[in-house]
Formats: C-alpha cells, structure tokens, sequence
C-alpha cells in the first residue's frame, strides 16, 4: 500500500485535485504494482472530487488500482484494451494558437479560472496553460497548443512524467462538453502513451465529442507533435454539474 498526496499546485476545481493529474497518479501506480510498461493503455474512474493536501492510500488487488481517502473511494484504475482513438486531422501550429486565443476571448465562459490545466489565472511554468478552442476550419475539432516546462519531470532526461501527460490530456478533452454547457467534471479516463513528451517541445491536443447521453459527454483526445506525430491518445467521460455547488461540496471535503 503506498501512500497519495495532491499538492495544492494541482487543483482542478477549488479544493479539489486536477482530475487527469490525479488519474495519471493512479495510472502510474497500476504500471508499477501490475508490471506493465508505462504508458500501457490504463482507464481510471474518479467516484470523488480528490482532496488536497491529504494523504490518501493506493493499492492494487487483483490489477485494480484504488485510491481511499479513509473508507471514501477517491478513484480506481486498471489496465485496458489499446484504445481506437485516430485524430480526425493533422492541425498547423498556427490554427492550435488561434484556437487558444478563442479562449483567451472568451474566458468568462471557464467556471475554474484556477485549473492546474487550463485554468486562465496560472502563470506559465505553474499551471499548463492549455487553453482550447474549435479548431478553424474543422467542424466539430478543438484544439489546444500545449509547450511542457521543466518543472513537469520528475527523472532523469527530458519527458515528462506520465501523470502530466494525463493531465495534459484532461482538459481539452472537456472542449466538446465546455461548449455546450456551463461545467463539466471528468468523471472517466483512459489514456494509452506512444512515446515521450518532452520539454520545450510544441505539441497540439485535439479533441472531438464521439458521444453525448444526458449529463454525460464521451469525448477523445490526441496530443501530437506539431509535425503531426501522434504521441498519446485518451478517451473521456464528462459529467454537467452545477460549478457553485461542486466547488462548494469540495470545499467541504477538504476541511
């Protein structure tokens, strides 16, 4: 059993951890205690908003992953099949910055200014800064520029570790959900890693809705070198909450 603690760097919601990041936590875990190469294609399912600065428990019984706050079941995870995820386009570098900039403009729309991943308020170098829009040209597309810092590796070289992967993957895959509605949580995702992500490195992530059923929005991500290099792929559940009420039940969690 292994012992999980979210810095207050890596918030999602306020006083809740960044779902992809905390997913990417788990993820890890699962290739360490299930001895299968990291990123091997892994899905993880937040029951919870993770709570900050807590030490939490993960272990691994019969290959699947779980994370507790207490007896609370934060997230599980284990591994799954190769994911069918093809982007629908190769994207230039130039309609990713103006994706970004569409954010930019419209920034009253995000109900969590705040967000380790696209949050409007980080500054570069402490939040991801992904900031995504519809793609120009591509219908139903969006995309986001994405240029990793040295502060996302945690070993020897240049990648960065997986759960920032994760993360980078997390919140452009919520344009598709963020479009229509006022919030959305990520409630499910499954991420498979080709290769590495490294610093100072220009990449796109695009995504697309494949399914929307009620509250729920099944969405797919790519993140790609701006050659067009497909480096991971994810697959995503959103959930349509009320952005008052999340923040303010998270809020009571982390007390």
């Amino acid at each position: 059993m292994d012992t999980v603690e979210v810095a207050e760097r890596f918030c999602g919601p306020p006083r809740s951890g960044h779902g992809g990041y905390v997913a990417g936590l788990v993820a890890r875990h699962v290739a360490d205690l299930v001895a299968v190469p990291l990123g091997s294609p892994t899905e993880v399912t937040l029951r919870l908003p993770p709570p900050l600065s807590t030490p939490m428990t993960l272990d691994v019984v019969d290959g699947l992953a779980t994370l507790r706050d207490g007896d609370a079941v934060v997230a599980e995870g284990r591994t799954c099949p190769p994911l069918d995820v093809v982007p629908p386009a190769v994207l230039r570098w130039a309609d990713a910055e103006a994706a970004a900039q569409w954010y930019c403009e419209h920034e009253g729309l995000h109900p969590f200014r705040t967000c380790f991943g696209c949050g409007i308020d980080r500054a570069a170098g402490d939040g991801l800064r992904e900031f995504f829009g519809p793609a120009p040209g591509d219908e139903g597309l969006f995309a986001a520029p994405f240029v990793p810092d040295a502060s996302l590796v945690s070993g020897p070289g240049d990648a960065i570790a997986p759960e920032f992967v994760w993360a980078a993957l997390d919140c452009p895959s919520a344009a598709p959900a963020m479009i229509e509605v006022q919030a959305a949580v990520l409630g499910r995702l499954a991420v498979e890693q080709y290769g590495p992500v490294e610093v100072g490195y220009r990449y796109i992530v695009t995504s697309w809705l494949v399914q929307r059923d009620g509250r729920k929005f099944h969405t797919a991500a790519a993140l790609c070198t701006d050659m067009g290099n497909v480096q991971a792929v994810a697959r995503a559940t959103w959930i349509e909450v009320d952005a008052a009420a999340f923040a303010e039940n998270a809020e009571k969690r982390g007390r």
